[in-house]
């Protein structure tokens, strides 16, 4: 009976994993198709892109094939600790590649909210400079320059990129890219207008900028909402393996059950594959602004 339950927890938590995953990609084509400018991000280019933002310097198929390799060695551990457990073990590395690739779009999520999080201030230092009389492209060296980080260099190859001689909607083409967000897009679209059709700059840079201080405000006061959440998913995802060195240490005899009782392997896979569903249960509720 606990072998059959078992098998159904870890089929509910790949088909729910796997399940999140096809509907994070098939929810970003149609914010792709909304993007102006912004180029397809389908398989590998996709995946490159990601790299891209995640500063990883590898090509896809290398990045794949490490996650295969990784996959394979969380099989061999669980199959080392638990050798009557095949299936199951076979099951935990499986697993692991769905939530590899939820943990990715999360943190390439996270970086996207830093930049447009960065841009309130380039916004700012851009609106001061064209209330002084400065023109567009130098007010926007004037921003690259204060910047730090990723956010001065796609600044920069912006910059770059139209001096020597692209359109400015062929320049903002790799930024859209990389941080699609709606900020970004309002940024792009912003540089875009008054190159096209002119106007009042600085009027532009000021409404853009009440935009990106109201959303970072938002975003800001909803991730206090959920810091509670934060933390007790911080708490039960580290905190049972604190204790196992803990237990070993002071009382090793209470943990000689779970390997040496026939159904002890059992209850730890049980174990983990319900920290895997809390986990993306979890995500779920955290991904709340979006």
């Amino acid at each position: 009976m606990a072998e059959i339950f078992l098998w159904l927890l870890a089929g509910g938590g790949l088909l729910l994993s796997a399940g999140m995953l096809l509907r994070r990609l098939a929810g970003a084509a149609p914010a792709r198709e909304l993007a102006l400018l912004t180029p397809p991000n389908e398989g590998f280019a996709g995946l490159q892109v990601k790299l891209r933002v995640l500063n990883i310097q590898l090509r896809p198929l290398l990045f794949i094939a490490g996650l295969l390799l990784s996959s394979v060695a969380v099989w061999v551990i669980f199959l080392s600790l638990f050798p009557a457990q095949l299936g199951l073990s076979v099951v935990a590395g499986l697993a692991f590649l769905p939530v590899s690739l939820l943990l990715m779009n999360d943190l390439v999520a996270w970086r996207s909210r830093l930049f447009e999080t960065a841009l309130v201030d380039v916004v700012d230092l851009m609106h001061a400079a064209a209330a002084g009389g400065t023109p567009p492209l130098p007010a926007l060296q004037v921003a690259a320059e204060a910047s730090q980080g990723f956010v001065r260099k796609a600044l920069e190859d912006i910059v770059r990129r139209i001096r020597l001689g692209a359109s400015v909607d062929e320049a903002c083409k790799p930024l859209l890219s990389l941080y699609a967000s709606e900020g970004v897009r309002l940024f792009a679209n912003t540089l875009s207008s008054r190159w096209h059709a002119g106007g009042d700059f600085e009027g532009l840079l000021r409404a853009l900028g009440s935009i990106l201080r109201e959303r970072s405000f938002y975003r800001q006061r909803l991730q206090g909402q959920l810091s509670g959440a934060r933390y007790g998913l911080l708490f039960a995802a580290f905190f049972p393996y604190i204790l196992i060195p803990f237990f070993m240490w002071k009382e090793p005899g209470w943990l000689l059950p779970l390997t040496e009782h026939p159904r002890g392997p059992a209850l730890v896979l049980g174990a983990l594959l319900c920290q895997i569903l809390g986990f993306l249960w979890m995500r779920r509720i955290l991904r709340s602004d979006e």
